[in-house]
């Protein structure tokens, strides 16, 4: 079989008989399996396995942060009320990165849109909404990720300069930024916790955000 897409889904006579999938540098892949046919004509079906999941959901009560948990899922995509979370790919993260934030100020009261765009398998029953006790915050920004509404560089047959990208940081009430633990003007490494200084690194990168007033 050849396909553009991830995975497919094998069906024989509407029974299905396994899954199989490739990699974009090798598109054609091959399905090994035992298969229930009949003599005679026999239906086949190749389904993508890509598939979306509309649900609705109630808002927590209270004002504590919020976290999709979609470590019952395999890779996709998630929207709520038409805003992108981003992509998930949980089912390399090995349990490390299976919560996903959720903006309060995204939410309705009741009757908030969920869309789940999954490319590989999951079990959509075990998805859950969590209240989050947040202690620690990681954040990146970088010349090279300006807002894609703010790309536009062209107005009337007049350039116009591109807005720098910003990084906003709010804390609920009755919480408040403490300390800042990291930082870097650079191209630091590592991951959530564990961040290093690379070759590429402003000393006094902590120094300068220190002076500016926490107002939270």
């Amino acid at each position: 079989m050849q396909s553009a897409g991830n995975a497919m889904h094998v069906f024989i006579n509407d029974q299905l008989s396994g899954s199989t999938y490739g990699t974009l540098q090798d598109q054609i892949f091959t399905f090994t399996g035992d298969v229930n046919m009949h003599a005679g004509v026999n239906k086949i079906s190749l389904p993508s396995v890509a598939v979306g999941l509309p649900a609705n959901f109630d808002a927590p009560e209270g004002d504590e942060p919020l976290a999709l948990d979609m470590g019952s899922m395999g890779k996709g995509q998630v929207w709520i009320n038409e805003e992108s979370i981003g992509r998930y790919w949980t089912i390399h993260a090995n349990g490390d990165c299976s919560a996903y934030h959720v903006p309060r100020y995204w939410l309705k009261p009741s009757q908030n849109l969920l869309v789940v765009f999954e490319e590989l398998v999951g079990d959509v029953s075990k998805i859950d909404l969590l209240k989050t006790s947040v202690r620690t915050i990681c954040a990146e920004i970088s010349e090279s990720h300006p807002l894609v509404r703010e790309l536009h560089t062209k107005s009337q047959g007049k350039l116009k300069e591109q807005k720098k990208p910003k990084l906003s940081l709010e804390c609920t009430n009755g919480h408040s930024i403490s300390a800042i633990k990291f930082s870097s003007f650079g191209t630091p490494s590592g991951s959530c916790g564990n961040y290093k200084h690379c070759i590429c690194h402003a000393p006094n990168s902590t120094p300068v955000l220190n002076k500016v007033p926490l107002h939270c």
